[in-house]
């Protein structure tokens, strides 16, 4: 499956063959991803969003102007452990599956 980032939503092109299934339980996962990043500062989402997107933390630094390369690391780095954390609480994460609702 195929995730990219468009204008701040996670879109998924599912492998062909995928089950009914898995493609509801991927959007629905998809959906509590954009939920969980609309929690985010701005700051912290735009550079999420970029990051998810496939943007080196470079090109990141130099697209947002008032940001240092280092900042740019750090909001990457915590901003991917507070996104694991929430999705964590629903069930989602390493080793993990969907939690019975």
């Amino acid at each position: 499956m195929k995730i990219s980032l468009r204008a701040g939503i996670l879109i998924a092109e599912p492998f062909s063959g995928m089950s009914p299934e898995g493609l509801a339980q991927y959007a629905e996962l998809c959906f509590l991803i954009d939920t969980i990043l609309a929690r985010f500062q701005s700051t912290e989402r735009q550079v999420l969003n970029l990051h998810l997107d496939g943007i080196p933390a470079g090109e990141i630094a130099a697209m947002i102007h008032f940001e240092k390369y280092q900042n740019v690391i750090n909001k990457i780095y915590r901003g991917r452990h507070k996104l694991a954390r929430e999705l964590a609480r629903y069930g989602y994460g390493k080793g993990k599956t969907i939690k019975e609702r």
